[in-house]
């Protein structure tokens, strides 16, 4: 299955067999700022030590194991998460990605219940946002419309 994007959805028990054929963008929050996004995708959730990246904002690698990062698909919810918690960063990744289907708010999960999936290996770039930054992204229903 694949969106007007032809960014691939997969089943929470489905194997990623494919990624986008456009550069798409995805936002997640964390606690702490790092200097290389391969540090968060090898170690995010890492079940030895949760407390040494922060366990919030992503989802545990036991689905598709480390070397992937978790994001939000929707600028406006990832805002309205960083405004609640009070606290964090929020990085924009770009490149190629994959959505699954959420079955359960874990994590702070994603509010449309899909979440937008980057292996590293297809990440084009990255950075830190700012709040003001932040609120002029398309949303995801402006993106969806193309408005």
């Amino acid at each position: 299955m694949h969106n007007q994007y032809n960014i691939p959805l997969f089943l929470i028990d489905e194997e990623p067999v494919a990624v986008s054929s456009e550069i798409v963008a995805g936002y997640f929050w964390r606690e702490e700022e790092f200097c290389d996004i391969r540090e968060i995708g090898e170690t995010l959730d890492y079940f030895d030590d949760t407390k040494k990246f922060g366990c919030h904002g992503s989802r545990p690698t036991a689905i598709y194991g480390t070397r992937h990062i978790y994001t939000r698909r929707d600028p406006v919810e990832t805002l309205v998460l960083w405004e609640t918690l009070k606290e964090g960063i929020v990085y924009k990744v770009t490149g190629y990605a994959f959505e699954r289907l959420n079955t359960g708010l874990i994590s702070w999960g994603s509010l449309d219940m899909t979440e937008r999936i980057f292996p590293l290996k297809h990440i084009n770039s990255w950075h830190k946002m700012c709040k003001e930054e932040l609120v002029t992204e398309p949303t995801l229903y402006q993106e969806n419309y193309k408005m």
